[in-house]
């Protein structure tokens, strides 16, 4: 009978730490997902500003070729 009883407790405190597992891993659940909706965010802005400063980094560099064509073209008149 003492026997008996220890499972019943062992099986109530098996289905008490249960319930409150449930809570806590749906909490987890949202927050992963919260902290992944970040890092997406995040990725998409790292993605524009290298657009950006590529798009600006070849402005630069044609810019350069065309003056560095026009101080050939002087040096060689």
């Amino acid at each position: 009978m003492g026997s008996l009883k220890g499972r019943v407790k062992s099986l109530q405190a098996d289905t008490s730490n249960t319930d409150n597992a449930l809570p806590t891993l749906v909490e987890s659940l949202a927050e992963i997902e919260h902290i992944i909706q970040r890092l997406k965010e995040q990725r998409f802005q790292d993605d524009h500003e290298k657009g950006e400063e590529l798009v600006a980094t070849k402005t630069t560099l044609e810019r350069m070729k065309v003056e560095h064509k026009m101080a050939l073209e002087e040096t060689a008149a």
